[in-house]
């Protein structure tokens, strides 16, 4: 299974960050269609937990920018 965000308008640049408890980035991608497989980036499982999530993209069809900030729960 994987955590990737569904949009319902054209992309045209998008970005997204996940962030562990210490801050440090487990997953980043700057491709809308891959998302996060629950590895970091030494493709290890990583610990079941909460997670800090910053999605930022570029609504094609609107010309404007959207950042989202929230976060995702790890469960094995």
């Amino acid at each position: 299974e994987y955590f990737q965000p569904v949009f319902d308008c054209r992309i045209a640049d998008f970005e997204m960050q996940i962030y562990n408890r210490w801050g440090e980035v487990v997953f980043s991608s700057s491709e809308p269609t891959v998302g996060w497989n629950g590895k970091d980036k030494n493709n290890v499982d990583a610990l079941p937990g909460l997670y800090a999530v910053t999605i930022r993209y570029k609504d094609f069809g609107r010309n404007t920018i959207t950042v989202f900030n929230g976060s995702v729960s790890l469960i094995r």
